[in-house]
């Protein structure tokens, strides 16, 4: 995710139905770009990537499923423990 995806990428539409229904919304991406701010304005509560540290393309790829898992692991923990 970057400044690109503000134009017609999917998550988009996805930040124009959270803010039509004030809804958080949290941005997963396999690497995030360098200017993030305007996808925060545009509706997106928070945004993470799913690698951890710079990698090769192939080592990402290898490890991706893997590096989810943790990723939404760590998500849901901050999530119901917020919510309580």
């Amino acid at each position: 995710m970057d400044g690109q995806t503000l134009f017609g990428k999917a998550p988009m539409g996805v930040a124009h139905l959270a803010n039509k229904y004030k809804f958080p919304l949290i941005g997963i991406a396999g690497h995030l770009g360098q200017d993030l701010i305007p996808l925060y304005r545009a509706g997106f509560t928070a945004l993470f990537s799913i690698n951890p540290r710079p990698q090769s393309l192939a080592h990402a790829l290898n490890l991706g499923p893997k590096n989810l898992e943790t990723l939404a692991y760590n998500l849901g923990r901050l999530l119901t423990k917020t919510t309580h």
